[in-house]
């Protein structure tokens, strides 16, 4: 692991991180949206993941010319999922935030997710209104499902979670660093996203500004856009051989789930009715779980006859 200049002084109250491969295209833009921020105490992690591209280069530039920014290079790609969660262990911030290489932040995005936290003790995410520009900056349209989970309850708010905002734009909001640290964090499969913000729901409300603060690019070379087996497992276990696991979702997200929830800090009752609400998905999804089951069958028996 190398690393690259350094936040003088002590730790910056928020962190901004930035998990990097391949991203030389989009990566200036993404970093100049995040140095124009109003609220400039803070530090923005950059780990990138064994780059092959510009990327080196660009970091390093950045990071020369602008004190804020650490730069940390894999020596190997640890797959995107993983480089997600290094990215938060080398963060120093209270709250922090991540940030991808092709996506913008508005210049407020910081100082007004900061305000709504400090103003609800009980919120453990703010976040923003999400809109889409497309690749060459252009303006698509604003992402209208509300991300707010304002329950007190965190049976509700879980429910609430699971059923809204298939794009998972709240995962890129400010959050509690000592909150998401008690969780798992970023799995390697499909849809971790989904289950973390489902746990994090557990520990505290999700606050909305009512800004468009994140932009998301949508880009043919987006891993959104190419969804196939072999792209997520390329995405999430470069070099390895692939696994069923991977694209388990139903079965995976309602185990993790299931994890999560036992773990959390909640009262019985809750993790009762916590634990019945994933049952009656499992059943819902029942069809689903025995598809994966029986790829998950396949795979092995496929590679064992290509072995002989």
């Amino acid at each position: 692991m190398r690393s690259l200049a350094a936040h003088a002084g002590a730790a910056p109250p928020i962190s901004i991180g930035m998990p990097v491969f391949n991203a030389a295209r989009y990566l200036r833009q993404a970093l100049d949206s995040a140095l124009a921020q109003t609220f400039s105490d803070f530090e923005v992690v950059v780990c990138d993941n064994a780059s092959t591209d510009g990327t080196d280069a660009i970091c390093r530039d950045y990071a020369a010319r602008d004190g804020r920014i650490r730069y940390h290079r894999n020596d190997v790609n640890l797959g995107a999922a993983a480089n997600f969660c290094r990215v938060f262990e080398l963060a120093r911030g209270g709250y922090f935030r991540w940030l991808s290489a092709d996506d913008l932040i508005a210049p407020t995005a910081l100082h007004d997710c900061l305000l709504a936290l400090e103003a609800q003790p009980r919120a453990v995410l703010a976040c923003g209104r999400a809109a889409f520009v497309g690749a060459d900056g252009e303006a698509l349209g604003p992402y209208l499902e509300r991300q707010a989970l304002e329950h007190d309850s965190p049976v509700d708010r879980f429910r609430a979670v699971t059923q809204q905002d298939p794009q998972c734009h709240a995962v890129y909001g400010l959050m509690r660093s000592e909150v998401l640290r008690r969780t798992r964090l970023l799995g390697a499969f499909a849809g971790s996203d989904n289950t973390l913000l489902a746990e994090l729901s557990l520990y505290g409300r999700f606050v909305e500004v009512d800004a468009p603060l994140f932009f998301r690019r949508i880009h043919a070379d987006a891993y959104s856009s190419q969804m196939s087996a072999e792209r997520i497992h390329a995405f999430y276990t470069p070099g390895a051989r692939r696994k069923a696991g991977l694209v388990a979702f139903a079965r995976r997200h309602r185990y993790e789930n299931a994890r999560a929830i036992l773990r959390a800090p909640l009262s019985l009752g809750d993790k009762a009715r916590l634990l019945g609400q994933v049952a009656r998905t499992a059943w819902w999804q029942r069809a689903d779980i025995a598809a994966e089951l029986y790829c998950a069958l396949r795979i092995p028996a496929q590679a064992e006859k290509g072995r002989s």
